[in-house]
């Protein structure tokens, strides 16, 4: 490594002392492949050059917002299981059943009432999912397949542990592709690439409870499926999308997931990379400036050059009236759409947590505002149709307390101008889902206050009636199960 010009580390000769010291007794070796994320040395530059096996590079979570990264591999040793619940969680929920604990016991008994519960109903895989017909099957397939694997663990009970190998390995031997563009580069099924990171966010989470809880899988088949992920999932995911913002955070999660489960570092180095880029630009803090962040050339702010109607920023965000902190890039469309963003947000942090990489941490004035803000307006929404199974409220509703937006928007990539929603509703099922995750992280590990998202997460478990509904929903399932009072 070799520093020139006038770019010179900030170390006071005790830090410097101190490394030394550390690669003299560790190796540097040991240094490069540390349990860190990034092999990054904090520093604050100057001007000048690097020149050498390293690069500057920017990373809020360091002095100065920049670092240094030490141009060589960083190998995890992978925690198993570890996508989105560790072993300590699920041996607590399963303790907590165990004692008939409350709301634990309650939510298991939801999930093994579901129509996902079935041991009997059979896969039904497709070769190629390239149409909106077939997505319904693949997503419920998926969603029998993890809750078979949670009530496997939860309970002993063999018959759901074979239900979801059945799945796993019907799903490897058949799915073979999903069609997003034909060979020409025309878009065949629009809604390719966000199945296959709900997919990718979703079959991991069963494969790795069942690959390493004695369930009977053989090894050859959860080899098999490492293939079925790469082959399937990340080809399609690797190089992300331009679409709204809860398409790029399932993409994130995706990426972490199929990284974790494979044992891919560098599948999941781009899934915490993509992670952390796309938390910026689709959650606004005042500090970002006027408007948000840009996520790429394509859109720009006004002011910028080169800006008009067509690439405004305003459009990805549905032209709300104004910025607050914590909006979320998919609010002013409709909340369903900012929750399922933020669900797989947190779920895609709480698997980089399990595996040592904090990212609740440095991008915690973004995600726990932002968590907060939307469980008030939601909170607002359910109190406007005095029920969660209730979806639907009059056609000016809006939420009364700093609501930024001009109303709920509809198709807002698409008009250049602004565009009511005619039924002007906040979403569907997903407002409810997936909350436990950054409540549990925020305010229950760390102590934080978040009174709207406590009142969120109560009235989702005092909701009874047709519990799995809106408990289960596209790339979510059951967090009121496994994230509630989670270690």
């Amino acid at each position: 490594m070799t520093f020139r010009g006038p770019f010179r580390p900030h170390l006071n000769p005790r830090a410097i002392g101190l490394v030394v010291g550390l690669i003299t007794v560790v190796g540097l070796s040991s240094l490069l492949i540390s349990r860190a994320a990034t092999p990054f040395l904090s520093l604050e530059p100057e001007s000048g050059a690097l020149n050498g096996m390293a690069t500057p590079v920017t990373d809020p979570t360091a002095s100065g917002g920049k670092a240094i990264r030490f141009n060589t591999t960083t190998t995890h040793t992978f925690v198993h299981p570890g996508i989105t619940i560790s072993k300590t969680d699920l041996d607590f929920v399963r303790s907590k059943v165990t004692a008939h604990a409350e709301p634990w016991t309650s939510e298991l008994q939801f999930a093994a009432s579901s129509s996902y519960a079935s041991t009997s109903r059979a896969p039904s895989p497709m070769t190629d999912l390239s149409s909106s017909a077939l997505e319904a099957t693949f997503m419920n397939d998926a969603q029998t397949a993890y809750t078979n694997a949670l009530l496997w663990y939860y309970t002993g009970n063999t018959a759901y542990a074979t239900q979801a190998i059945r799945y796993l390995n019907a799903y490897a031997t058949t799915h073979t592709r999903i069609t997003f563009k034909s060979s020409s580069g025309s878009v065949v099924y629009g809604n390719g690439v966000l199945d296959a990171a709900w997919g990718a966010e979703l079959w991991p989470r069963t494969a790795e409870i069942i690959r390493y809880s004695d369930a009977g899988w053989s090894p050859a088949d959860a080899t098999r499926f490492e293939t079925y992920l790469k082959n399937v999932y990340q080809q399609l995911l690797i190089d992300g999308w331009t679409n709204g913002g809860n398409w790029q955070s399932s993409i994130a999660e995706g990426l972490i997931n199929i990284g974790v489960y494979n044992n891919d570092e560098a599948t999941y180095q781009a899934g915490l990379s993509r992670w952390k880029d796309k938390i910026v630009t689709s959650i606004y803090l005042t500090t970002d400036g006027q408007y948000p962040i840009p996520p790429s050339s394509t859109y720009k702010r006004p002011g910028d050059s080169g800006w008009n109607a067509t690439n405004d920023i305003g459009r990805m965000w549905s032209y709300p009236a104004r910025y607050v902190d914590g909006l979320v890039l998919d609010t002013c469309r409709d909340l369903s759409h900012a929750a399922m963003n933020l669900a797989a947000v947190t779920a895609g942090a709480e698997t980089a947590y399990i595996q040592g990489d904090d990212l609740y941490t440095p991008y915690q004035s973004r995600l726990q505002r932002a968590i907060e803000l939307q469980a008030g307006w939601i909170n607002a929404y359910f109190d406007e149709v005095h029920d969660v199974a209730n979806t639907v409220v009059g056609s000016n509703w809006m939420p009364a307390n700093n609501w930024p937006c001009r109303w709920f928007m509809t198709d807002a990539l698409n008009n250049t101008t602004p565009v009511q929603n005619p039924k002007n509703n906040a979403g569907g099922g997903a407002l409810s889902m997936g909350w436990d995750i950054g409540f549990n992280h925020y305010a229950q590990r760390k102590g934080i206050s978040m009174p709207q998202t406590r009142i969120l997460v109560d009235r989702v478990l005092a909701h009874k009636s047709s519990a799995g509904t809106y408990r289960v929903g596209n790339h979510v399932a059951w967090t009121t199960l496994t994230h509630t009072g989670a270690p």
